[in-house]
């Protein structure tokens, strides 16, 4: 395993030694649950079950988003036994989502959003909290590390091939994939749940008014208006969507973050529009974020 060092640099860098154990810890998490090994495997089979899977957006990120969070839970067991204090990933992902957000964004996103990785991390760093010893290795850690209040671990069957073990062994795996499969289409359910939400509270916080498509003063054609902070707070981020159309039909669509704004403030803007064969554009807010979210 190795480090850049621009992981400690910029307003969302690491700040000292138990942040960076917090990174290290969950990228040790991956490798302890041979989630890259496994995962195209147990795709194929969750694939292989249910041919609906095979076309549907977002399965394979939500898949994943799941092997991220797990390894979030794992970490912060990790922390309390090495003497670190499992909360301190809480930190890290609390200034990620105030310095960044939480935008559901495209559902291929495949890691957790920020605040929730932060509100799940409280959770699973006071379950190991009774396994911290500051500053040092916990005298109990092998035995934790197999039995612990986040997880029981269980040794596979040592039957071998021919005693049933190779058939126990393949009805575990596609068992587990299973259970696995299912925990995913429930996380792509909530992104998509969550990814309407915000676009319904972006619409009642920022709205856009007076538009109209004109020549840009620097060569070829913009889009310009007045946006409209609504909401009686400031917005500390925003995304829009800028989408060209034929008809009803999205030829393409542009996310662009937004400026911050003040309160029931009114701005004029113009962007510069890409130089395709459209016959409309439209703008609209999808994800907003007032200040103390």
């Amino acid at each position: 395993m190795f480090v850049f060092s621009g992981i400690f640099q910029g307003e969302v860098g690491l700040r000292d030694d138990s942040e960076l154990a917090a990174v290290l810890a969950h990228e040790m998490a991956h490798v302890s649950a041979r989630h890259a090994s496994e995962k195209g495997g147990k795709l194929a089979i969750a694939k292989l079950a249910d041919k609906g899977l095979r076309k549907e957006k977002g399965f394979d990120a939500s898949f994943t988003t799941n092997q991220e969070a797990e390894a979030d839970k794992y970490s912060t067991l990790y922390l309390a036994l090495a003497g670190y204090d499992p909360s301190v990933g809480v930190r890290v992902w609390n200034r990620m989502h105030q310095a960044m957000g939480s935008y559901t964004g495209d559902m291929m996103f495949d890691h957790p959003l920020n605040d929730d990785r932060a509100k799940n991390m409280v959770k699973y760093a006071s379950a190991v909290q009774q396994y911290l010893v500051p500053g040092e290795i916990n005298p109990e850690h092998e035995k934790l590390l197999t039995n612990n209040a986040l997880y029981s671990y269980s040794k596979p069957s040592t039957a071998k091939a021919g005693e049933g073990g190779g058939f126990a062994a393949l009805l575990e795996t596609v068992a587990n994939s299973y259970v696995e499969a299912t925990e995913a289409k429930t996380e792509q359910l909530k992104r998509q749940t969550k990814q309407l939400e915000q676009q319904r509270l972006a619409a009642q916080r920022l709205q856009f008014l007076r538009l109209q498509v004109a020549n840009a003063s620097g060569g070829g054609r913009g889009l310009f208006g007045v946006a409209v902070n609504t909401s009686g707070k400031q917005i500390s981020h925003a995304i829009v969507a800028l989408e060209y159309l034929n008809g009803q039909m999205v030829l393409m669509r542009d996310e662009i973050p937004w400026s911050p704004m003040q309160p029931y403030e009114q701005k004029e803007f113009g962007i510069p529009l890409k130089q395709i064969r459209y016959s409309s554009v439209s703008i609209r807010p999808v994800y907003v974020q007032l200040i103390g979210e």
